[in-house]
């Protein structure tokens, strides 16, 4: 019988599944971490998870709501973070880190874009392209 850990915020989870949840809450709202970051913090706590488990961990969790994926394009890799409110991100041509923004589309907006456009939008995402400051005076 699979051992399974309830999430106090939702679903019942199998253990590997709760280990990877737990890993990227505590990353912390802000941090945004690879597939491969979350695998070698599971690995750590917990030797024997395989790669496979934690990928399916992250999409099952993604499709929860319980954590996001982030797709940017132009940046390395798919990124997962904590669930938060919707928010932009920024992504430094220099060194490559993604950055939160407190900045979303307006409701508003996607609603005349919607009409305007005969369509229905069901998600947005605001990715900004420039450099950080830590790599500006390197210019």
């Amino acid at each position: 019988m699979k051992q399974t850990a309830r999430d106090t915020r939702g679903p019942k989870l199998p253990k590997n599944y709760a280990l990877v949840l737990e890993i990227v809450r505590k990353q912390g709202h802000g941090v945004h971490a690879t597939l491969h970051d979350i695998f070698n913090s599971a690995r750590r706590q917990s030797p024997g998870i395989g790669h496979t488990t934690v990928y399916r961990a992250l999409q099952r969790l993604t499709n929860l709501g319980l954590i996001a994926e982030v797709a940017v394009p132009g940046a390395a890799s798919t990124l997962f973070e904590p669930a938060a409110p919707a928010h932009g991100h920024f992504l430094c041509k220099e060194c490559g880190r993604v950055s939160d923004l407190d900045f979303i589309l307006r409701p508003s907006t996607l609603r005349k874009l919607s009409e305007q456009h005969d369509l229905t939008i069901d998600d947005a995402s605001i990715v900004l392209r420039g450099t950080c400051s830590d790599c500006a005076p390197r210019r």
